[in-house]
């Protein structure tokens, strides 16, 4: 993922390009907060720092350049958390506003997974309800959104199913996965780790 980090930042990288980088001090968690050696970061002008800085590498881990150092960042699932604003619109826990829904994953925890032009995200679980409320089944479908749980809850990854939907009126597929194969499938690395030192 290309990115344009903080001004300062980049000045920083400059002025100091070979900081070692920071492993298992930064944290994502599944309602997109971030943690900092276990604490919740709840002072706003640190989370936007955090979010503005946001990246990953070409392994597929994801970390935040913080000034000459880039901390690595532990994802208790996915890199992306995704939750609704008031106008039923979906944004990225670092507020990016998504434009382009590609598809949907039901897990077999019954989590939804979505994927967009950023990345795989989970949904943020109170925004679940409101969710799927949104969603509709295409017009040859005779199913209504009463019907909506159970189909996509009946989505099997043992058999590779899926289903159409609409998300403001575009055609979705909505699919079933085993949640352990999600990093796979979508190329990033939940818990990065240090290269090992080479003799």
């Amino acid at each position: 993922m290309q990115k344009r980090f903080d001004n300062r930042v980049i000045r920083a990288l400059e002025k100091w390009p070979d900081v070692p980088a920071c492993y298992g001090w930064l944290r994502l968690d599944r309602r997109g907060n971030w943690l900092i050696k276990g604490q919740s970061v709840s002072h706003r002008r640190a989370i936007d720092f955090l979010g503005r800085n946001y990246s990953s590498d070409e392994n597929g881990n994801w970390f935040v350049q913080n000034g000459p150092q880039r901390a690595y960042c532990n994802l208790d699932y996915t890199p992306w958390i995704y939750h609704l604003d008031g106008l039923d619109q979906l944004f990225t826990h670092t507020q990016n506003h998504i434009k382009e829904m590609r598809g949907l994953i039901v897990d077999d925890n019954g989590d939804i997974l979505i994927e967009t032009e950023y990345g795989i995200g989970l949904l943020e679980d109170r925004d679940l309800v409101k969710f799927i409320e949104i969603l509709e089944s295409p017009p040859e479908d005779t199913a209504t959104n009463d019907f909506l749980v159970d189909r996509l809850a009946n989505l099997d990854p043992k058999l590779h199913s899926s289903i159409e939907l609409l998300w403001h009126g575009r055609s979705i597929k909505a699919q079933a996965m085993y949640g352990a194969d999600v990093p796979k499938a979508f190329g990033y690395v939940a818990t990065p780790l240090r290269a090992p030192v080479k003799d």
